[in-house]
């Protein structure tokens, strides 16, 4: 079997732009298939959920994003997605996670990063909880799927799969 750790901006593409639609519904068979496993950081939960709420509630030039209805059904679909661990599993943070994040900060810190900014803090702690499910499941059945090349680029650079998706 074959094992992913998605980030939020790889689930939002889910949820986000029409012009990712095709993109975005690649990804949601892929997940309800059921050829693969995929996880998805505890945190990045709430992230998914205060992003399509800022969409439907900030506005933009008198614009929202989204409207009422779009951001209904975007929450209504996220949580039957992580309801019952059906299709994504929640991974918690912990100690062992900590200690990983030991092993990205030096690549971190020492990879060019060219135009992109560097990684927050939960970034790290994503990679560091792709260094631990990468040594449960082994190299060759596990990668990190994210829509954030800086960290897809430091993921590797610190030999934990990742792909830009």
């Amino acid at each position: 079997m074959q094992y992913r750790l998605l980030d939020a901006s790889t689930l939002l593409l889910i949820f986000g732009e029409e012009s990712l639609k095709e993109k975005s519904f690649d990804l949601l068979k892929e997940i309800t298939s059921g050829d693969k496993f995929f996880y998805i950081p505890q945190f990045c939960i709430l992230e998914v959920l205060n992003t399509i709420s800022k969409w439907y509630y900030r506005e933009v030039n008198g614009q929202r994003k989204i409207t009422l209805e779009q951001a209904k059904q975007s929450i209504n679909i996220f949580s039957e997605m992580i309801r019952n661990k059906e299709y994504l599993y929640t991974y918690e943070f912990n100690q062992n996670h900590i200690l990983n994040s030991n092993k990205i900060f030096p690549v971190e810190h020492t990879t060019p990063k060219g135009n992109k900014s560097y990684l927050s803090t939960f970034d790290i702690a994503i990679i560091a909880m792709g260094a631990e499910l990468q040594f449960v499941h082994g190299k060759e059945n596990f990668s990190i799927i994210s829509s954030d090349k800086r960290l897809v680029d430091v993921s590797n650079a610190a030999s934990i799969n990742a792909v830009l998706y």
